[in-house]
């Protein structure tokens, strides 16, 4: 019975209320809408060839020095601010510091990154020389090996969930850059029809065709005008 009950005022909410028609502006804005949508994850895979942000970490710092008079070459991971200090008895000949580039893709959320091996950078000092630059390398490696901080393979990563928000707000700026295009052609239809219903209004008050403009002040009981043939009666549309 209560069903029965809902489904009457459902019925009767259906045909007591008013009809919205859906004029041609409004059935762009429609296929807009699911154009951007579809567009959406192509314009996010384009971002990640696009934009693209390089992240460096440093790991690992490594000291290459003579003690004293000693021509023996040693090496020892420099901890904290001993970058910055000085070495009292010390000849420093190279910083080596370990290196973690990562690349980020994408905007406006980083859908994909790719960390790359460890990178290598050397600072030379006075007393190094620019050839044994692969001998320095060999001494401060085995200290970044201990440390845990050399990586020798690319890994790439995927966000499927930063990939799920870029496309939801590339699908609400794709939409809105439609709204945008699509507002001052609705402006200006509109106001041609508001100023168009305006002019017949006024032609139809003087007994004249709001259509052509002729005087039917004779014709009025045919209804039809003698010039154009459009209806005497016919009303404005207004918007």
């Amino acid at each position: 019975m209560a069903l029965r009950t809902i489904q009457r005022k459902l019925r009767e909410i259906d045909r007591h209320s008013r009809r919205v028609e859906r004029n041609a502006f409004d059935r762009a804005q429609s296929v807009a809408f699911v154009l951007a949508l579809l567009v959406s994850p192509f314009v996010v895979l384009m971002m990640e060839r696009v934009r693209v942000v390089d992240e460096a970490t440093p790991l690992l710092a490594v000291r290459i020095y003579t003690e004293g008079a000693s021509a023996e070459l040693r090496a020892r991971v420099m901890e904290g601010d001993e970058r910055a200090k000085p070495w009292p008895g010390v000849t420093p000949y190279v910083d080596v510091d370990s290196v973690q580039r990562t690349s980020w893709f994408g905007w406006p959320f980083a859908t994909r990154d790719v960390v790359w091996p460890t990178e290598t950078k050397l600072t030379l000092f006075g007393p190094a020389r620019e050839e044994l630059r692969e001998k320095y390398s060999a001494l401060a490696a085995p200290l970044a090996v201990r440390a845990g901080v050399v990586h020798t393979t690319t890994t790439e990563s995927t966000h499927f969930i930063a990939w799920a928000f870029s496309i939801g707000v590339w699908w609400c700026l794709l939409a809105l850059a439609s709204a945008i295009v699509i507002s001052p052609l609705r402006l200006g239809w509109y106001v041609y029809r508001r100023s168009r219903a305006i002019v017949r209004q006024r032609r139809i008050d003087r007994s004249h065709c709001p259509n052509c403009g002729y005087n039917a002040r004779e014709s009025l009981l045919r209804g039809r005008c003698p010039e154009c043939g459009a209806e005497l009666y016919e009303r404005p549309d207004v918007y």
